[in-house]
């Protein structure tokens, strides 16, 4: 049963309805957390000044009434509606005493190459430099399973290895996700450097490639910083292949902000194809860095935000907030196509921008930014269009609390339209600072800003609600999020980490006989063009409709086919662009919606 939703502004709109109604100068206010699995309801009457004032002689009554009011819409909003809905949490774990996880993280791709999505994570202590150690998981663990494998840095390239990690795309077309690992520390100069491991059945305990970032400082690399963060989901040439994408903010005094761009291949390239860089000096291009088809031409565009001083000499005037789309093709150039002044105001701030998802569902990419101060932000939404020129930001109204971010777009059920999420502080209505993940679902062309799911964390000050998206782990049709607490402190502290999801189905579905109905599939791996062929010993099973979907849970190619025994693929997403190399999952569903699922793997 789906949950019915009563977020803070529609009890407030309900408040403010009955007080027009009845001429109250009273106003209340109703508030629902859930939070240790029970239902909290907190009631606030407060006067609200420079409302109409009723005659003295009828107070007796419209108390009476005022009372009975509030009374009514508590049970009401007690009985009728209920608070925002949790993920199920499938598993929860905590990892070593005073440490945390690893912030900056590009998930969802399978680095053994057995068709699952895994889980990748890292784990560090220490403060400012410092090595993570890196927990892979090739199926979604319990709280006390062991690794499948452990990466702890090597010796000779340490200073902050892991401080950054990128595993959800397939750098040499050899259709299984690679590990990258950023140093942004590394050298005497700290000028940084990245680790790639190769995917395969078992992860070398040495990067097989190693790029020291010493040679890409715009003028000089002391603190470059290079491998702050990385973005391996993006094919920015369109060749099939996904390519890399690493960021530095220094160099030291200069902070320009660096983004370069490693072009996929059979043979990867340990040069940057590309080499974006700020205009000034205390610019910060790429503090916020993202890819996203925006114009939905088949190539990856590349989405950076800047935070540059007004005054490079004093930081207390303030900082100018930009906006800057570099267009994704064959031939790729450091002059944006697309350029937008997001805030100039003094203690205004960007808390991340995100465009690797599609909010209304139209075949293109969509940017969304969170801005604003303290008690008054919003968001910030570009829809992407087929012409640059095309493109319109516009804002609405967001608060969740007195201090949130916005984290990432996500897909719970794989429909044509992407969820996002945020972490917060507070409970949203509440003073609580348990920390809690918000779900904003989205299921139609209209944006929807109520919360959807709430998840919060278990004890005050745990940082709880941070995270990313793991694609579907059991394959039942529900991605799974990895979301994490955030707790520091002086003393001694745990924290943990549990994965979530919108319904966990198990292994409980209806299944098909392998040994009467199979799925054969040639050539796989594929480069062109793959069939699948239905073959069955009986005559039971009818194919319906047919879906396939990436490594990440999304939704790639659909097409109804009643009676159709085989299928060919020729590698092509739902609007007619090639899609990555990697590992794709095709369903065949019949009448009865029993499906038969098998995996294909595309190279270049």
């Amino acid at each position: 049963m789906r949950t019915i939703k009563c977020p803070q502004k529609t009890l407030e709109t309900m408040c403010w309805n009955l007080h027009q109604h009845w001429g109250l100068n009273y106003i209340l206010k109703v508030y629902m957390a859930k939070q240790k699995d029970r239902l909290r309801i907190i009631h606030k009457i407060g006067i609200m000044p420079g409302l109409y004032n009723p005659p003295q002689r009828n107070m007796k009554y419209r108390s009476i009434s005022l009372l009975f009011f509030n009374w009514v819409l508590i049970l009401l909003c007690a009985t009728k509606l209920q608070a925002q809905a949790s993920l199920q949490e499938i598993t929860r774990f905590n990892i070593p005493v005073n440490e945390g996880f690893v912030r900056n993280v590009d998930a969802g791709g399978d680095i053994n190459g057995d068709g699952t999505p895994d889980l990748v994570f890292g784990c560090k202590g220490g403060y400012n430099v410092f090595d993570a150690t890196l927990y892979i998981y090739y199926s979604i663990p319990d709280s006390n399973s062991i690794p499948d494998q452990i990466i702890n840095s090597p010796a000779s390239i340490s200073g902050g290895f892991g401080y950054s990690i990128a595993y959800a795309g397939d750098l040499n077309g050899d259709g299984i996700s690679d590990l990258v690992v950023g140093i942004p520390y590394y050298g005497l100069i700290h000028q940084g450097a990245i680790a790639i491991y190769w995917g395969g059945n078992t992860l070398a305990e040495q990067p097989d490639v190693f790029i020291d970032g010493l040679p890409y400082g715009y003028t000089q690399s002391w603190d470059l910083g290079f491998g702050q963060n990385l973005i391996t989901n993006c094919d920015v040439n369109g060749d099939g292949i996904n390519d890399l994408l690493v960021y530095a903010e220094g160099p030291q005094y200069e902070n320009w902000g660096n983004v370069y761009v490693f072009l996929g291949g059979n043979i990867f390239s340990t040069i940057p194809a590309l080499h974006i860089w700020g205009s000034e000096i205390y610019e910060y291009l790429g503090i916020n860095m993202q890819t996203g088809d925006i114009n939905g031409d088949g190539f990856d565009d590349i989405i950076l935000g800047n935070k540059r001083m007004i005054n490079p000499q004093n930081s207390d005037l303030g900082y100018i907030y930009e906006l800057k789309v570099y267009a994704g093709g064959i031939s790729l150039s450091t002059n944006p196509v697309f350029e937008s002044l997001i805030t100039s105001d003094i203690g205004y701030w960007v808390r991340n921008i995100i465009a690797n998802g599609d909010l209304n569902g139209d075949g293109y990419d969509d940017i969304i930014i969170l801005h604003g101060y303290l008690y008054s932000s919003s968001l910030r939404i570009v829809y992407g269009q087929s012409e640059w020129s095309s493109l319109v930001p516009f804002d609405t109204t967001f608060q969740v609390s007195e201090s949130f971010w916005l984290r990432s777009y996500c897909n719970l059920t794989n429909d044509p339209y992407s969820d996002f999420f945020v972490s917060s502080q507070f409970i949203p209505g509440t003073s609580d600072q348990f920390g809690c993940l918000c779900i904003y679902k989205q299921i139609s062309s209209v944006l929807d800003l109520n919360i959807d799911y709430l998840n919060s964390g278990e004890n005050n000050f745990s940082g709880y609600g941070s995270g990313y998206q793991l694609g579907d782990m059991n394959h039942d049709g529900f991605n799974e999020l990895f979301i994490y607490s955030g707790e520091y402190s002086i003393e001694e502290y745990t924290n943990y980490a549990t994965i979530l999801t919108e319904q966990y189905v198990g292994v409980q579905d209806e299944v098909l006989s392998i040994p009467d109905i199979r799925l054969e599939c040639y050539p796989n791996p594929f480069r062109d063009a793959v069939t699948i062929s239905l073959k069955a010993k009986s005559k039971g099973f009818r194919i319906e409709n047919i879906k396939i979907y990436d490594l990440r849970g999304r939704l790639v190619y659909e097409t109804n086919a009643p009676g159709y025994s085989s299928f060919q693929w020729d590698g092509k997403d739902k609007t007619g662009r090639l899609t990555s190399s990697g590992i794709y999952f095709v369903n065949f569903t019949d009448k009865d919606k029993k499906t038969l699922t098998s995996k294909v793997v595309r190279i270049r």
